[in-house]
């Protein structure tokens, strides 16, 4: 171990820069992005079916409110011709801008 790293190990391992066990530690709210990537499943009657996180914004409670949010939309009736069928989007939800 290089003589830096050893200072620097010490330095973090003293009692005094540890924060008090009363005190709590505030961390700020970081996102790794600010939209969520979804696939979401609609059915033949234009209802979500399934989704599914493909690429999360960092927050568990952020990608939640995307899929209760996706989940409460009514799609127009997908149709290939004349016949209602299934089909899969990728969907990108955008987090709203006072989460950030």
């Amino acid at each position: 171990m290089s003589l830096r790293r050893k200072i620097l190990y010490a330095l973090f391992k003293h009692p005094d820069m540890k924060p008090e066990s009363n005190d709590p530690v505030i961390q700020p709210k970081r996102l790794k992005r600010h939209f969520v990537m979804m696939r979401v499943h609609v059915g033949e009657n234009g209802l979500v079916k399934t989704v599914t996180i493909k690429m999360s914004c960092g927050d568990p409670s952020i990608d939640q409110m995307a899929i209760t949010e996706v989940k409460s939309h009514q799609f127009a009736q997908p149709r290939v011709g004349h016949k209602a069928v299934a089909q899969w989007h990728n969907m990108r939800w955008e987090v709203p801008q006072h989460l950030h």
